[in-house]
């Protein structure tokens, strides 16, 4: 379970703390223990407010903080980052086809 909360937890690095990220961090530390990782959550999680968009950011706290377990709150934040990532694909693609349909 460690490693998969240190993997989950690498995927919101590189992201200070407001309350509901500290919210969702103590939530995340409590069901999933105290590891480096989790203590650096509220450091790093609010950073990662701009990339994934307010509403998602939003969205991915509260599942956080109102999870009943380790891997329900690990689910809250993979969710979370797969949606900027699906984004940023679609992104990708965007630019991709723009080059491509010129060929």
């Amino acid at each position: 379970m460690r490693t998969l909360t240190i993997a989950a937890l690498s995927l919101v690095m590189g992201a200070g703390c407001g309350g509901r990220a500290k919210q969702a961090c103590d939530r995340l530390e409590k069901l999933c223990g105290e590891t480096d990782e989790a203590k650096s959550c509220s450091r790093d999680l609010p950073e990662l407010k701009d990339q994934l968009g307010a509403d998602n950011y939003d969205r991915m706290l509260t599942c956080t903080a109102d999870a009943n377990s380790c891997p329900e709150a690990l689910g809250c934040l993979a969710g979370g980052v797969g949606n900027m990532l699906d984004k940023w694909g679609d992104q990708f693609e965007h630019g991709l086809s723009k080059v491509r349909d010129h060929r």
